[in-house]
């Protein structure tokens, strides 16, 4: 048998032929639940709930690499290559999927790469950039009214959001340089309208305050310090500006 708990294993085969019910329990070593309401016993508490999802992760990861080299008799790479909506309901794995533990952008109704490299990491390759450009095509299809909460958070939210505003602007705009784009980006108004053309709009806003800054961290090291600091110098001049536009107005 493949790796992992074997009782686990079992359980699966009896559920795939229809014998029993399926449920992944909590190790039994676990400690009991703390008892109490203050900061630590809270902490504890989280914990130990995360102990637990660790543990049926664990073991529904199993029941996953069993299913692909035992059953379908796949390399990984295969799983990555053909797993579909189709097979992962022939082999009961949509309902071991409820146990793995899935980013905010993924959906554990589609994207069931994630869980093939969660359960063969060291043999598989997970692109975070083809899986967000794979999320912000559903976007643009209407598929998904926007980006799902918190997508953009974490480590590379930052790396996520420039590889979908440099696959915006190689389809979209025609930039003969990198200072035509900091013009183009420099005029709040315009820039926005932009970011809403391009669906980019909310999305930017989780971790920038101005189409301007969205495009300079997104740059790398194609970012020209002088033309942000100039654009961002002429769009407060602008602001300041309309505030005396504004003050004319009402006197």
């Amino acid at each position: 048998m493949a790796q992992g708990n074997e009782i686990t294993l079992r359980k699966y085969e009896d559920f795939l032929l229809g014998k029993v019910a399926f449920s992944i329990k909590g190790p039994s070593d676990i400690e009991k639940e703390p008892e109490g309401d203050d900061a630590d016993i809270e902490e504890a508490k989280a914990e130990r709930k995360r102990k637990i999802a660790d543990a049926k992760q664990k073991e529904a990861l199993a029941i996953v690499r069993y299913a692909v080299t035992e059953l379908l008799e796949w390399t990984p790479q295969d799983a990555m290559d053909s797993m579909n909506e189709e097979i992962m309901e022939q082999l009961r794995l949509d309902k071991i999927i409820t146990y793995i533990r899935y980013p905010k952008d993924l959906s554990k109704k589609k994207d069931f790469n994630w869980m093939i490299h969660l359960a063969f990491p060291n043999e598989t390759r997970y692109d975070v950039g083809e899986q967000v450009l794979k999320l912000y095509q559903r976007v643009k299809s209407g598929e998904l009214k926007r980006f799902p909460k918190r997508v953009f958070e974490g480590d590379n939210g930052a790396q996520k959001l420039a590889i979908l505003l440099k696959d915006f602007i190689s389809k979209n705009l025609v930039a003969k340089s990198v200072a035509e784009l900091y013009e183009i980006f420099g005029d709040s108004a315009k820039g926005n309208i932009l970011m809403h053309d391009a669906k980019l709009f909310y999305a930017y806003h989780e971790l920038y305050d101005t189409p301007l800054e969205y495009l300079h961290e997104s740059l790398g090291s194609s970012r020209d310090e002088f033309l942000y600091s100039y654009y961002q110098y002429m769009s407060a001049l602008t602001e300041i500006e309309k505030e005396k536009a504004r003050k004319k107005r009402t006197k």
